[in-house]
């Protein structure tokens, strides 16, 4: 049984812009910048940006971790800067690291998504600015994955300023063999996914075949602060309520027929739980019934999700059997999340265990064959 993990995580370094943007940039470099109180935050052209403030970044490099261990040492002492956040999870931040882990943990395959990578795409205004910070994270992770490229594959950001940018960004990385491509999960520019504005970006991930990954990020509001905007650092309300976000995004794909217009277009909702699709699947069909009208789609709003979408699983969700089963193993694949704080460790074997009621058929598509069959990936032994 192959295992692929959808959803595992890099901690970049935190020089990575200020040692490889171009020259015309690199004053205006990415980068963590300490306080009067000595505590760090993630900076853009000097000012401080995302949830990425007051020493609690590394709280992505916590799998492990007790609740205790966090609190005392990065929400209340903020004794970890990130930098020792990378020293403590080696496996993302280093190419043969990684393959240890995964070989301990029994994965075969990891597709690599960024930690910082998800705080800043959709929110650089500067054309020419978000470009090349793309560039310098695409080039970078394309290299910490060429060590090893059966096994580490990487996820893609784009700049998210104007359409046409993430088109020629998507291009630009279109050659180097199997990748994720991160849609961050609010919508930048707060223009729905729905809207024709985005069709000349769906219409090139179409005519590659690369699925989009629909991923909890920074891009146009977030339902996660507007309820909330003083909570500035990641905490409860912030893990839990970025589904949310999520849930927006994907739908928004639906009411003005991105699907009919992309028929195919394939997308992978992630790190957002499973348990909500079946539920939102049977409302938007018993709301199509009635309103069809107020909407460009052709088909049943779960006709498209069937005809396009998959969904990631935890390893240790207690639902994944049930939601497995309402939903088909068809569309059910599996993530980590190594090294953040909400990881489960012994991935592989949680995931095991947490099937072990269902039929080996189904349990081997969500353990990697559904993967390997989206993405392309060799099946050799």
């Amino acid at each position: 049984m192959k295992f692929v993990d959808i959803d595992g995580h890099i901690l970049e370094p935190s020089n990575l812009w200020i040692n490889n943007l171009e020259p015309r940039y690199r004053g205006r470099a990415m980068r963590f910048v300490k306080d009067d109180r000595g505590l760090e935050s993630w900076t853009i052209d000097g000012e401080v940006h995302g949830k990425l403030v007051s020493s609690t970044s590394a709280n992505l490099a916590t799998i492990g971790k007790s609740a205790e261990w966090r609190r005392d040492n990065i929400f209340q002492n903020h004794t970890v800067s990130w930098e020792d956040g990378r020293a403590m999870a080696p496996g993302a931040c280093d190419p043969h690291e990684r393959i240890k882990l995964m070989d301990r943990e029994g994965i075969d395959v990891s597709f690599l998504f960024p930690s910082l990578g998800l705080s800043w795409p959709g929110t650089v205004s500067d054309q020419g600015l978000a470009a090349a910070y793309c560039r310098v994270y695409n080039d970078w992770i394309a290299d910490f994955c060429h060590h090893y490229p059966q096994r580490l594959l990487p996820c893609f950001l784009l700049p998210w300023t104007e359409v046409d940018d993430c088109v020629e960004e998507l291009k630009r990385t279109a050659d180097l063999g199997p990748r994720a491509v991160m849609v961050p999960s609010s919508p930048p520019r707060d223009i729905a996914y729905g809207k024709g504005y985005w069709d000349p970006l769906w219409a090139e991930f179409q005519e590659q075949d690369t699925p989009l990954s629909l991923h909890p990020g920074s891009g146009g509001t977030s339902g996660t602060s507007i309820l909330y905007p003083e909570l500035m650092m990641p905490s409860w309300w912030t893990f839990t309520a970025n589904g949310v976000d999520v849930l927006l995004g994907f739908l928004s794909f639906f009411h003005e027929a991105a699907f009919d217009r992309f028929p195919r277009l394939k997308m992978v909702v992630l790190e957002s739980g499973c348990a909500w699709m079946p539920w939102l699947l049977q409302r938007m069909d018993e709301k199509h019934k009635v309103l069809s009208f107020t909407t460009p789609m052709k088909l049943k709003p779960s006709e498209y999700f069937y005809r396009q979408c998959w969904i990631d699983m935890d390893p240790d969700d207690e639902l994944g059997p049930v939601i497995i089963k309402l939903l088909g193993a068809d569309k059910v694949m599996w993530a980590y999340d190594y090294p953040h704080s909400d990881s489960p460790v012994d991935p592989v074997v949680n995931l095991v265990k947490t099937l072990e009621s269902l039929p080996e058929e189904d349990r081997r598509k969500v353990a990697g064959e559904n993967a390997i069959n989206l993405y392309h990936l060799p099946q050799s032994e």
